[in-house]
């Protein structure tokens, strides 16, 4: 599975935006605050699970009756209410639709019933891909809440799904086929993407913790270290906790990194990884072990932390789609070709199918993968293009000669 293209307008300073080409990695650059972020985040909310509320009445701590919302159902990405966002619309005109194309690639094996979809003609039968085209609008219901409206849906370039006036067809093409009107395949093939993409945010960092008496199924920042050891009690989800060290295990240290970090490795705690739990006062902390001895997550430097964190949020996620904000975060440039090399082990063992990472550093300069360039007008109006890595070199060295200039002025 992997995304093809993304058209979208009306989505903060995504006024209009059509985005092609997208390869397996895919490195997207440009200033701050110039919509790199926007892209990523739009991904997420466009394939994140979407829910329908209804009010519940409860007495608070003073015994005064109030209202709030309760989830009554959570619905597929692509039908459902996107709640308490409310600066999602470009200028904040919500009268305007957040209009979105996506186009994604799947192998005819991922779609469900695929010999009967092959049969009636809706995948390709001499290629062992077909692409799938979304298009839908997201409306605006008040100031925090929008509604997320599904109008058209093509496989192998073939209607599977349009909204005429509120009223959906299934299946009309081709004429007669087995499948027209079959609304349930339709919603099987849909709910192939509930949830296809993985956000990692730049807010990645380890915090104290105090020892919860309950510790979260759902991994968060705030509550890794509990998290962790929640896996590592439950008998349910000891396997999981053990995976989990297995997969820390698999980390590649190519020799070409190896050789220049050298004695440094003395102190990675991931090539045999040992981890364990300690208290102290009222504070959890996770123990690794490395050559020298057993010492706090804290402990170690800001780079382990970034690995830790993000190969256990990619080894949590049943997302096949990763996006990365900031990839470079506080690592060294060894550490970048470390990690860029594993995503790439990641795609190669179908772990992972596609990968998105925002980045501003110059030692990301490499050929083996798709290169994007995001700008931004005097307006706010984002403009993402293919690009090559010289594409922010060059902007670093007109940069440069402006400040240098401006020094000698």
């Amino acid at each position: 599975m992997q995304i093809n293209y993304l058209k979208v307008e009306n989505f903060k300073s995504l006024v209009k935006v059509d985005a092609t080409g997208f390869g397996s990695v895919n490195f997207i650059h440009g200033f701050n605050n110039s919509g790199k972020s926007n892209f990523l985040k739009f991904l997420e909310l466009l394939f994140s699970r979407k829910t329908v509320t209804i009010p519940e009445s409860y007495t608070d701590e003073l015994n005064i009756l109030r209202t709030r919302n309760k989830v009554a159902e959570i619905t597929p990405f692509w039908r459902g209410y996107i709640y308490d966002m409310p600066f999602i619309f470009t200028n904040n005109k919500r009268q305007t639709s957040i209009l979105f194309e996506v186009q994604l690639e799947l192998n005819n094996s991922e779609y469900p019933h695929s010999e009967e979809l092959l049969a009636a003609g809706y995948l390709y039968n001499n290629r062992e891909t077909t692409p799938i085209k979304i298009k839908g609008e997201i409306v605006s219901i008040n100031q925090n809440d929008s509604q997320v409206i599904l109008k058209e849906v093509k496989l192998h370039d073939i209607t599977i799904f349009s909204d005429n006036n509120g009223v959906p067809k299934f299946f009309e093409a081709p004429e007669g086929s087995s499948l027209a009107n079959n609304e349930g395949l339709f919603n099987e093939v849909m709910d192939v993407f509930n949830n296809c993409v993985s956000l990692i945010e730049s807010e990645r960092y380890f915090s104290k913790e105090k020892l919860q008496q309950d510790p979260p199924d759902i991994f968060a920042t705030g509550n890794f270290k509990n998290w962790l050891y929640g896996l590592s009690l439950d008998a349910d989800r000891f396997e999981k906790f053990t995976s989990l060290i297995s997969f820390l295990d698999k980390f590649n240290l190519t020799s070409k990194v190896a050789n220049v970090l050298n004695d440094n490795l003395k102190n990675y705690p991931f090539i045999k990884t040992k981890m364990t739990f300690s208290k102290f006062k009222e504070e959890i902390e996770v123990m690794l072990e490395n050559p020298v001895g057993r010492f706090p997550l804290k402990n170690f430097g800001t780079g382990v932390q970034q690995l830790f964190y993000i190969l256990s949020r990619i080894f949590d996620t049943p997302s096949k789609i990763i996006l990365i904000e900031e990839l470079e975060l506080n690592l060294s440039p060894e550490y970048q070709e470390l990690i860029i090399n594993n995503l790439q082990k990641f795609l190669e063992e179908k772990i992972l199918s596609q990968v998105f990472f925002t980045s501003h550093s110059d030692y990301l300069n490499r050929n083996d993968f798709k290169v994007y360039e995001v700008t931004i007008d005097a307006n706010g109006k984002s403009d993402i293009k293919s690009s090559t890595y010289n594409g922010l070199k060059g902007m670093r060295r007109n940069f440069l000669t402006f400040a240098e200039k401006g020094k000698l002025d």
